[in-house]
């Protein structure tokens, strides 16, 4: 820069010796891109791992959604390996049962051969404990009674030929009524 009193000569980047600071600001560009950048490196990281966790999820979604389906198949009594016929939601399964029920497996009986040699065991209970006292009374109630006899129309012809109270409430009981009328 020559001249005086701030003029521009024009002589600035002309011999080059004044252009060595951008030059080298330049090259220091693509070098930087050539390091290792952390912050870009944890981001492919979470990235490839992301994409693993969605691939598990997926899978684990769809076995998910096979096993509902089996359950309802075999709660409808239907083979469970049917299961991996239907590819459709859990919630439709209906609509393809009642086109493709007919076709399909259906699951064997536990009374035939093989539920021959099983013992059944009775449903356990879901009457609460403080409510079991009560249960067993009433079912040895039920147990001393005698089931009815003879027909409707016999026991209403019985009932009317009843001549007072207590040969009423004799024949009732005969029938298994526990009650007792005081009237």
């Amino acid at each position: 820069m020559s001249g005086g009193m701030g003029y521009y000569d024009g002589g600035l980047y002309d011999d080059g010796s004044d252009q060595s600071g951008y030059q080298e600001s330049v090259q220091q560009q693509p070098q930087q891109g050539q390091q290792k950048n952390p912050l870009r490196d944890h981001l492919n990281r979470v990235e490839q791992q992301n994409n693993e966790l969605q691939k598990q999820l997926a899978a684990l979604l769809k076995e998910n959604q096979t096993q509902k389906i089996a359950s309802q198949l075999q709660a409808k009594g239907y083979d469970p390996a049917v299961a991996s016929l239907y590819g459709g939601e859990p919630e439709k399964l209906d609509e393809w049962l009642t086109n493709v029920g007919p076709l399909l497996a259906q699951q064997p009986s536990p009374t035939g051969a093989q539920g021959a040699g099983q013992q059944q065991t009775p449903p356990a209970t879901t009457v609460p404990a403080d409510g079991q006292a009560a249960m067993q009374q009433m079912q040895q109630i039920g147990n001393m009674g005698a089931p009815p006899a003879g027909t409707d129309a016999e026991q209403m012809a019985q009932i009317n030929a009843a001549q007072d109270a207590a040969s009423l409430m004799q024949y009732l009981n005969s029938q298994g009524n526990p009650y007792h009328f005081n009237g």
